[in-house]
Order: C-alpha cells, then structure tokens, then sequence
C-alpha cells in the first residue's frame, strides 16, 4: 500500500505518548493508525505474548479494518500481532477468563437481546428491580446480557490491578476506532490503561450520531484530551473513500451549514410523487438509475449499493416497495420478532414426544415475545393459557385448537433430513394460518438467514440429525446460532441492495447509496433537533459518506426541506 507520509502522518509514525487523531470520513485515520501498529511492531520487536489492539464497535468495522490491514506489505509477516476486536468480544474474552473471581459461576452464558427484552417485560431499562435481576442472574447463574459486558469488565479491572496490568502488558498499543462514541464505562477501560499502555485513538465529531443514547457523551473527545492529555493531531481533508468524487465536499459543506451555487459530482437529487403508486415506482427507479450513474462513472457496474432512511419506518416503506416489484435485497429487520418465530419453528421441528408439552411449549414461546414487545396483557393471557393447559382445563378461542392441529400433523410428518427443506415444511404450515397476528408473527422467521445465522443454523440442524436422526434440541441450536453469529468474527459479504437505517450504516461501505426522504416516515430533519438542526447534518453526512462513487437523494415532491433545499443538486 502506498502511503504518503506528511508531516502529521511522520508525528503519528513517530509519537511516544498518547495520540488522539481527529478526521473526517475517508481521511485516512485507519491507514495511518494501521501504519502505526506494523511500525510499532516491528521498532519494539514483540515478545511472544505481546499484540497490538485494534478495538472496533461492529463486526462490519472489523472486516473493514482488517481488510485494509491485509493490503500493507508487512501484513505477511507481522499480521499475526495485530489484533482486530470488537469491544463485545474482546470484553467477554476477558469476562471468560476472569469472571469467576467476582462470584459468579465459572461457565458463563449470554443472554440474546431478544431474551433479555422477554425477561424485562414492559419495564424500562433504568427499573431497579431489572437492575438487580439483572445482577442476580450473573452472580448466580453466569447468564450476562450485552449491556452489562463493560461493567463487569470495568469492575474487573478496578478491583484488580494484576488483571489490567496483565491485559495492558499484552497490548502495549490500543487503538480506539470511533473514539467519540464510547460510552461511559467503555471509555474508562480504556482510560484505565493510560500509563500502561500507549493508546491511540480515532475521533470524528461529524459521525458522532448516538449522542442521543443517555451514556455516550457528546463532549467525549473534550474529556479524553483533559484526561489522558494526548498529542492531538486533525488530519488534512484528504478523501480516501471517494476521491473522483465530491461527495465529500458536499458532506463539509453540509456540516459548515455553507453550500455552494454549482452541484457536486457523484451526488444527484430526484423527486417523487407522494402517491402511494408513484412512490413505490420511484423507489424502484431509483436503484435502476443510481447502477447506471455508478456505472457510467466507473466503467463497472456496482457490486452494493445501500437505500439509507433514518427510521425503521421508512426501512418497511422501501422494503415493500422492492418487494412489489420483486426486487432481491436485503433488509434490516425486528431481531425479536425474527429470532422468536424461528424459535418456534425450531420448536415444532424437535421430536414431538409429549403432544401437551410441545404445546406448553409453543405457548411459552409465544408468551415471552408478548414479553418481550412490553405487552403485558397479552404475555398474562398466555399465562393462563399455560396453566389452564397443564391442568388440562378448557381454553376459548382458535389459538389452542390451531397449533394442537399444527403439532398433530407434524408428529404424524415423516421429515427427509433435509434441514432447509424441513424448516421450510413447518413455515409453510405456519403461514397458512388463518389467525393473522401469528401468520404475520411465522413470517418474521423468514429473516433468518440475514447476518450469517441461516447457514449457521442449517450447518448444526444437519449435525443433529446425523446424529440422532431428528431435530433433537432444536431451539438449543438456534440460540447458540444467533449468539455465535452475533459474536463470530465472520462477516457476510455485502452485496446487493441493502435496506436499513442510517444508524446501520455506520462502518459500512458501499458503492453507491440512495438517501430516501419523506415527510412523515423518513425525514432528513430530525423531530427534537436544535434550531441550527445539527443532529440532522450528522446523521445525513454519515448516510452521504458511505458511498464510494455516488449519492442519489430521493426527496418527496412539494415537501420542503430546510437543509436539502440550500444545495444545487443536479436533479433528474
């Protein structure tokens, strides 16, 4: 990788203390400080149990980090000492080893999210009794949900100096990506190394647009330069990720609430008609015509692009729109209502050896996503159900009766082995249901396969019925599923067309990105901003700056749009 070396960069190369590098969206912070890691390495000459951590927020910013790693000539041979984490799989490493030392059991479990909101209920995360519970099942049973990892690390490395110490001499240089939204006790672990280890970190006010989240601090990077008093270095406005572009341009002009007269290369802006039919058509369109700009720019067509919408609101919106039309894409979709319908259909492919057990079962199932939505008088009808079943009582209404009919024939169905074909046999008699809340609650296990967990899932069903020639613990398969690919390293290539919000989309890439804008559904003004709308430009420069080569803003005809309506776009 050739890589020009300034003189910011040779202070960067060169810097003994701690570095906190401020830049913009593809300016290069990544390379400079992977250039660092490899010139760290190989200047202080590692020992054997020595590393350079790499701390990422996703698995997407992972696979990207590394991805540029592998493009350095010293990858071959010095690759091996870098170390590219998550701040959730670095923290349950440590948690793993050292976690029995506060008392809990020495196996330790995680509780998925969609789990954890069934146990809350329709309590609010700040509830104390949730908090205590919470606690409990650590200390007693060693289940911890995702939230709580960085406190138990934090209470870890505070009560013991020989942890930290040990971790620090591991990881003589820590790099921070996204430094600005650390929370508050992911920011002290990492302060807690100041003096052990050197720290290097990656800031962009401009990206920081979780600040509405209670613990992550906007005046984060103002409390890291009082605290740890790092050599601050901003990096020049170079433009790495779309240089035959002006993409970034627009994005500066965007945040200095500054626009030009003339447009901006690679960005265009259409209209729709706010019709229903007209809309959907556009949509459609426009993923037509952002290939051919993409294409007629770079000669390729492009491999992904992203249809980008602040609010899981409009992600539907453009999803059924794509899905009229019969267009693939792959959409960001309701973790709980997905990972609970395919619990189900994992509970009716098990081996049906107690027919009022399996149906206790596909009612508790059914009970803890009523949970898990807050619905508690829906969660306590399904208790009564349960207890009424158990006590063989007489339970009104077509539930019961329904899935009694669904477990008769499943027990009475020979499976192939097959375990797409077979999972695929139970949601067929799920979505013929003629009760449309729980055809449209089997629906949602058609998400499955997103982030890697299909073919996780299928892999392990294969297993078991090779061993025991059935489904045998079915929905044990399924969770280790979700949890291994919420936590796996693996990342599924992102090709296509990709729905999602732009929350989502941080630490992505694509080739090209369709900003979708409508009045009540995907506004690019965000309800609540300042009068200088200041989350609405971050939010919106995010969104802009995932694009390689260009930016289609979809607006709605006849809709004013205070900061859309400054810029001259070229418009179609």
């Amino acid at each position: 990788m050739a890589l020009e070396i300034d003189e910011n960069r040779r202070a960067i190369l060169d810097c003994k203390r701690n570095l906190l590098v401020i830049g913009g969206p593809g300016c290069g912070k990544t390379t400079i400080a992977l250039a660092k890691a490899f010139s760290y390495i190989r200047e202080q000459s590692l020992n054997r149990g020595e590393k350079i951590l790499f701390l990422s927020f996703s698995r997407n910013a992972r696979a990207r980090i590394l991805e540029s790693a592998e493009n350095f000539p010293d990858f071959k041979e010095l690759g091996a000492k870098l170390y590219v984490q998550t701040f959730h799989a670095f923290f349950l490493e440590i948690i793993k080893t050292h976690g029995y030392l506060l008392g809990c059991p020495k196996k330790i479990s995680i509780i998925p999210p969609h789990d954890e909101a069934a146990l809350k209920g329709d309590r609010k995360d700040d509830d104390p009794a949730w908090l205590v519970e919470k606690q409990d099942l650590f200390n007693q049973e060693g289940k911890i949900t995702f939230d709580r990892f960085a406190a138990i690390v934090l209470e870890l490395i505070t009560r013991s100096e020989r942890i930290r110490d040990s971790i620090g001499s591991a990881f003589p240089l820590i790099i921070v990506d996204e430094a600005q939204d650390t929370d508050t006790e992911q920011w002290q672990i990492v302060q807690a190394f100041h003096g052990i280890s050197q720290l290097l970190l990656l800031g962009d006010l401009d990206q920081q647009i979780f600040d509405y989240r209670p613990d992550i601090d906007p005046r984060r990077l103002l409390e890291i330069k009082e605290q740890i008093n790092p050599l601050e270095i901003t990096l020049a406005s170079d433009n790495f990720r779309n240089p035959n572009t002006e993409i970034l341009d627009f994005a500066r002009d965007l945040r200095d609430n500054s626009p030009r007269d003339r447009g901006y290369k690679g960005m265009t802006s259409m209209k729709y008609a706010v019709i229903a039919k007209y809309r959907d058509r556009s949509i459609c369109q426009s993923v037509g015509i952002l290939n051919s700009k993409i294409e007629e720019a770079t000669g390729e067509k492009p491999k992904n692009i992203a249809i980008l919408t602040p609010w899981w609101k409009g992600v539907k919106m453009v999803s059924s729109a794509l899905k009229a039309r019969k267009i693939p894409h792959r959409v960001q979709f309701d973790e709980t209502a997905t990972n609970f319908s395919s619990r189900l259909v994992a509970c009716l492919m098990e081996p049906i050896l107690d027919k009022k057990q399996h149906l206790v079962w596909v009612l508790v199932i059914l009970r803890d996503y009523q949970s898990a939505k807050g619905n508690r008088k829906e969660s306590t009808k399904y208790d009564g159900w349960i207890a009424k079943v158990m006590e063989d009582g007489k339970v009104s209404g077509k539930t019961i009766p329904y899935f009694q009919g669904v477990i008769e024939k499943i027990s009475q169905h020979q499976f192939s082995g097959n375990p797409a074909q077979d999972w695929k046999y139970v949601q067929e008699l799920l979505f013929t249901c003629e009760m449309g809340p729980i055809q449209k609650f089997a629906r949602q296990s058609e998400f499955l396969v997103a982030y890697n967990r299909g073919r996780i899932i299928m892999r392990d069903l294969g297993n078991a019925w090779l061993e025991h020639s059935g489904y045998v613990d079915a929905r044990g398969i399924l969770h280790r599923a979700v949890l291994e690919s919420q936590m796996s390293s693996d990342v599924v290539k992102e090709e296509g067309i990709h729905v999602m919000t732009t929350y989502k989309s941080k630490g992505k890439e694509f080739d090209g990105v369709i900003i979708f804008q409508n009045e009540h559904i995907s506004p690019i003004e965000l309800r609540d901003d300042n009068a200088g709308m200041d989350r609405s430009r971050r939010l919106l420069l995010v969104g802009v700056t995932r694009a390689r080569h260009h930016v289609l803003i979809l607006r709605q005809a006849g809709f004013r749009s205070k900061l859309l309506d400054m810029f001259n776009l070229d418009g179609l």
